[in-house]
């Protein structure tokens, strides 16, 4: 399925050209089904899906402003729906749950790697202990 996004035109002091059409869209977006007349492969009636803004709604595009051809245009990255202190809500959020993530599985590799360290460091004192005895 091929996702397409258009060149946007926001407007931000005034107008701005969105230099590319490869950002990544984000943040809070309508979507629109279109039903299709034939079937799919898999059985299911094939739907067209359609998500992106609604006219007038607050959006924060996050990229580098570029000389183009008709003046200043913005090289996003990407265009969120969304005020900034939306945007950097949803920052915030997602690094949390990535620091928790991350510490998870730090956790489980420290598990993974002591229990053999554990098991030659029990080893080496029953041997200590058996010398020791005799």
């Amino acid at each position: 399925m091929a996702r397409e996004t258009p060149r946007l035109l926001i407007e931000a002091g005034g107008l701005l050209q969105l230099a590319n059409s490869d950002y990544e869209v984000a943040g809070d977006q309508l979507i629109f089904r279109e039903a299709g007349g034939r079937e799919a492969a898999s059985g299911d009636v094939a739907t067209r899906i359609y998500s992106g803004f609604a006219p007038l709604q607050p959006v924060t595009a996050v990229g580098e402003v570029a000389a183009g051809q008709e003046g200043n245009e913005l090289r996003a990255r990407v265009v969120f729906g969304g005020s900034q202190a939306d945007y950097v809500a949803a920052q915030r959020q997602e690094s949390v749950f990535l620091r928790v993530f991350g510490g998870i599985f730090a956790a489980a590799g420290l598990g993974i790697t002591a229990l053999p360290l554990w098991d030659l460091l029990q080893g080496r004192r029953r041997t200590t202990r058996r010398g020791t005895m005799q």
